[in-house]
């Protein structure tokens, strides 16, 4: 560098004695004294390589051969680190150098799409063959129930038989619990619906019968042999109206009823408890004024009680031919509750009192 150049060769600045006034750059020493923005490759030709540039291309090339050997797997390439992407992304070949059963897994698919197409035909086949051997089972389900219906025998247990000769007797009756031998007497009888829905149940404990028949809308309007022993109790509910008529009556074994001691008439409303709220005893039970459920609750039962239910109503209508007005000789054995809920209730007592155990009277044995 010429030192009789007045600016230093550094900063730009003035030179005054070879030292620059502005940064104190010593002007008047060589050019090898000073190296700026210099590096390792200064004295080195133009067309060095350097030794890491080596060993990066002597990687680059193992590499290369990895992959043209067939050994390339995905993830594995330097390729990705380059930006460069497999033409066939997501395939590979394997180490073995042979491809997947690309072919198979094309026949497969093939296969697969017939099979689907196939699948609906087969699947209502065997659904209308399922539902074809469903109907069929309950249809013969539902006819062995009518076959067992129609073969039950009530009677199968009783030795005794009522005698043929009598006397001719009509009684038209409806929801209550008639004694036999005492309301009714002894014989065989035809039933026959008049009026309303409900339900006719003969329990024999002495027997051992118990027979019940349903006067529903779709129901036999009739019932014929009903074989109804001394001792029985013949119970109906809902508010059908029944006509029984018999031929062989035994009129002369009936006993005496006996009187009913209770005198008072009452009306209830809501839970009561006989012997707490009334006195206990047998009772018409009917609606005062308005319809509602009647439910008593029979004591004894523990955690299970025995429930019966009535529907009661002060005005018999066609619409609801399922009620009834009245409920006649209803036992109400200390103990007992009686609900009837949002409605009151009229108790007169029955003409005769009950002497039978109340689990004989309502069939509990």
């Amino acid at each position: 560098m010429n030192k009789n150049i007045g600016t230093c060769f550094l900063c730009g600045g003035r030179v005054r004695n070879g030292i620059c006034t502005e940064c104190g750059m010593d002007n008047r020493k060589s050019d090898d004294s000073y190296r700026l923005n210099s590096g390792e490759c200064d004295r080195e030709p133009l067309t060095h390589v350097h030794v890491h540039e080596e060993e990066a291309s002597e990687k680059k090339g193992k590499v290369k051969k990895a992959a043209d050997s067939g050994n390339w797997k995905p993830g594995k390439s330097s390729a990705w680190g380059t930006g460069e992407r497999p033409k066939n992304y997501g395939k590979y070949y394997h180490s073995s150098g042979k491809k997947p059963a690309a072919k198979k897994t094309g026949l497969w698919a093939v296969i697969i799409i017939a099979v689907i197409g196939v699948l609906p035909n087969i699947g209502k086949s065997v659904y209308d063959a399922y539902q074809e051997k469903r109907a069929e089972e309950t249809l013969s389900s539902i006819k062995d129930l009518q076959d067992s219906s129609d073969s039950y025998d009530p009677y199968q247990f009783v030795n005794e038989s009522i005698p043929e000769e009598g006397e001719y007797l009509q009684a038209e009756l409806s929801a209550g619990y008639y004694q036999i031998g005492i309301d009714l007497p002894e014989g065989i009888y035809k039933c026959t619906r008049k009026d309303g829905t409900g339900f006719l149940n003969i329990v024999d404990s002495e027997h051992n019968v118990y027979q019940y028949e349903s006067f529903q809308e779709n129901d036999p309007e009739e019932i014929s042999d009903l074989k109804m022993f001394q001792g029985a109790v013949l119970q109906i509910s809902g508010g059908v109206v029944l006509n029984l008529e018999t031929e062989n009556a035994q009129a002369s074994s009936m006993e005496e009823a006996e009187p009913n001691p209770l005198t008072e008439e009452l009306t209830l409303e809501g839970d009561n408890s006989a012997g707490t709220d009334f006195p206990p005893g047998t009772y018409d039970v009917s609606a005062a004024d308005n319809f509602g459920m009647l439910e008593i609750e029979l004591p004894g039962g523990g955690e299970s009680p025995y429930t019966v239910s009535f529907l009661l109503d002060s005005q018999r209508t066609e619409e609801y031919p399922g009620y009834s007005q009245e409920v006649r000789n209803l036992y109400l054995p200390e103990g007992t509750k009686v609900s009837a809920e949002g409605f009151e209730v009229n108790m007169v007592p029955s003409e005769r009192s009950t002497s039978l155990d109340y689990k004989v009277y309502y069939g509990l044995w």
